[in-house]
């Protein structure tokens, strides 16, 4: 068998569990959340023992529901937040990508747009002109939310409670001797940023780059997105910083619209 058919073949390899399992969900769905146990395991094919470990494994991770007096499961509340998380990044990087590009062809630099992933930056798109930082950001690359500007516009914008959870349970290490390791400074610095509406991350993740970040806003009100631009520290004069901040806000507050958000 030559290298081709090998990845053929392997592309085709499913996993029985997990393929029964997401049969459940859309059988689910397509009957609009009435269906019982017995149904499911009559229509799938499967044995009514196997359908409830699927159904309780499902359940466990609120992908499904089960009604407590009709006895029928429905859709979960998590695929509803699955769904609205897909559809922010979709939308935000077809919106973003020709901001981004125009400034980076404004400013020779790197535009870097990041969305909240597992408690961290998840970038998502990246725009560069003639310049590329020392250790640039790829896309689908990660990164704290409490030393990049992106992660902090995106962190500032969210309910005290959840803030506060974040900054007990992360345990802020130092990434260079100008990264924020006090969870009171944290907290601190993000009420500046939200009362701005921008950050600056200052030499706080990678030693002589600064990048300024403004926070994008969804349908719904909700921060989904932080969009950034990365130079480096020394070029960047007071006049110059303050017209990167004007038009990131700028920047930000269209993509916001497009998206939906009343301003």
């Amino acid at each position: 068998m030559n290298t081709q058919e090998e990845t053929e073949k392997k592309s085709k390899i499913t996993i029985q569990s997990v393929d029964r399992a997401l049969n459940i969900v859309e059988f689910i769905a397509k009957n609009n959340g009435n269906c019982g146990l017995s149904e499911i395991s009559r229509s799938l094919g499967l044995n009514k023992a196997t359908a409830y470990g699927l159904l309780s494994t499902l359940e466990q991770h609120k992908y499904i529901e089960l009604n407590p007096e009709t006895k029928r499961y429905q859709l979960g509340l998590y695929l509803a937040e699955l769904a609205i998380r897909a559809e922010n990044f979709l939308d935000v990087r077809t919106i973003a990508k020709p901001y981004m590009e125009q400034l980076a062809v404004k400013y020779a630099a790197s535009i870097h747009l990041g969305i909240e992933s597992e408690n961290e930056v998840l970038y998502v798109e990246v725009s560069k002109y003639n310049f590329v930082l020392p250790i640039m950001c790829q896309i689908n690359s990660r990164l704290p939310f409490y030393c990049t500007g992106v992660g902090k516009a995106i962190l500032a914008f969210w309910p005290e409670d959840r803030i506060e959870k974040y900054i007990t349970s992360q345990k802020l290490i130092a990434k260079t001797p100008y990264t924020i390791t006090s969870g009171q400074k944290l907290k601190q610095e993000l009420l500046q940023i939200r009362s701005n509406g921008y950050a600056i991350e200052n030499e706080e993740n990678q030693l002589g780059v600064i990048s300024i970040s403004a926070p994008i806003f969804s349908l719904n009100g909700t921060v989904a997105a932080g969009i950034s631009i990365g130079l480096i520290k020394a070029i960047l004069t007071d006049e110059l910083k303050q017209q990167i901040i004007a038009d990131i806000l700028d920047c930000s507050q269209k993509i916001s619209k497009e998206m939906g958000y009343k301003l």
